[in-house]
């Protein structure tokens, strides 16, 4: 039977004390995906998944600046805090699996 990869697309924004940006990041594998902000170019990141201290699912999108770090809802949604490459937080960012087909 042939696997095949779901190439899982998530939408939502980020909000930092200066701005709110939309983004958008897909999930080529489960090591790799692309993130990119209001539409621009699109930036390789590595994905890390795991759990935190309460069991919760935890995803990490980490790109050569920056890293998503959030947990996963019941829903399949994320939210998080986005972090500089020392650990600085840089603001939160909220995502939910895009919908293919809108009725």
């Amino acid at each position: 039977q042939q696997q095949q990869q779901q190439q899982q697309t998530f939408v939502g924004t980020v909000t930092t004390r200066h701005s709110e940006y939309a983004l958008r990041v897909v999930e080529q594998s489960s090591a790799n995906a692309r993130v990119s902000r209001d539409g621009g170019e699109s930036i390789l990141a590595t994905v890390t998944t795991g759990r935190t201290d309460v069991g919760d699912p935890s995803i990490a999108f980490t790109t050569d600046e920056y890293a998503l770090v959030g947990t996963v809802a019941q829903d399949g949604s994320i939210q998080g805090r986005v972090v500089d490459s020392r650990r600085q937080v840089l603001g939160q960012f909220r995502l939910h699996p895009e919908q293919q087909s809108v009725p």
